[in-house]
């Protein structure tokens, strides 16, 4: 691969994921619709570059939290979620990352650690 195909495969990256940088709450309120009909009531929050404004279309994901007293533990079991959220997306390249906690390690991690919540 030549250095401009190169430099040309990762502008059309960026190019494809601009759409949801535009509007990350839109595809939070898709992730928050999904965990809701597997797990019951749920809280979910954006964090991280796309809060603070410094997201790059082509390097950065965006980053949500999702909080349930049925959090699963698993890998296995996070990763069967995350499948639901990709196929209701419709694109298995979504720049997304969907973390997962109960709310003692909101309140005792992400709370202390991450600057900005926000809640969808």
């Amino acid at each position: 691969m030549s250095l401009n195909t190169f430099w040309e495969s990762i502008r059309g990256v960026a190019e494809r994921e601009r759409k949801y940088f535009k509007d990350p709450m839109a595809l939070a309120r898709v992730v928050k619709e999904v965990m809701e009909e597997e797990l019951g009531e749920v809280e979910v929050y954006l964090f991280g570059s796309s809060v603070e404004g410094r997201a790059i279309p082509g390097k950065s994901d965006i980053d949500l939290l999702v909080v349930s007293h049925k959090v699963p533990e698993g890998a296995r079991e996070q990763s069967l979620l995350r499948v639901k959220v990709w196929n209701r997306i419709g694109d298995p390249w979504v720049p997304l990352e969907i973390h997962f906690a109960s709310q003692a390690v909101l309140e005792g991690w992400y709370k202390r650690f991450v600057r900005d919540l926000k809640r969808i």
